[in-house]
């Protein structure tokens, strides 16, 4: 998998606190949909912070159609689902980068993760939707799935 084909999407509500930690832990590179629903600064932040490669938009709502939402604006075939409060280690684009998953894989199979950062295990393929390895030291875990198995489960 290449960073180019992964997009971030990010559902935040009043996150000022987490927002910046979250920030600084995701590469320049990888582009973001953040779907805010927030009264604070939360996205005056993200805007002041990351200025490139990010795409906000400011919707009140849940969570589930948050995500809906980023899933629909993205354009890539990857999408990553996490939460404001995750800090991504250090290798863990890297260790996303090196997971070599085909056309047929990637129709069949999400690539769920923790991206916790001390002792977190790398990416790994699962073809159950949902699943994660249980973390270390939070419970909090990203699912990155292919943006034509998102679609087919929205629709279904």
């Amino acid at each position: 998998m290449q960073i180019a084909d992964l997009t971030v999407i990010l559902p935040t509500r009043n996150e000022r606190y987490n927002i910046r930690g979250f920030l600084a832990s995701l590469p320049d590179a990888v582009s973001l949909i953040v779907v805010d629903a927030s009264d604070d600064d939360t996205p005056q932040l993200v805007r002041d912070i990351r200025p490139d490669c990010t795409t906000i938009i400011q919707q009140p709502c849940n969570v589930v159609t948050a995500r809906q939402i980023g899933a629909q604006v993205a354009s890539t075939p990857w999408l990553l689902f996490t939460d404001a409060d995750v800090v991504f280690s250090l290798s863990y684009f890297n260790d996303l980068a090196r997971i070599d998953v085909s056309e047929s894989e990637r129709r069949r199979r999400a690539i769920v993760s923790s991206p916790i950062t001390a002792g977190s295990r790398a990416p790994r393929a699962s073809s159950r939707r949902w699943a994660s390895p249980r973390p270390p030291v939070r419970t909090c875990s990203s699912a990155v799935l292919p943006s034509s198995m998102w679609a087919a489960s929205i629709c279904a």
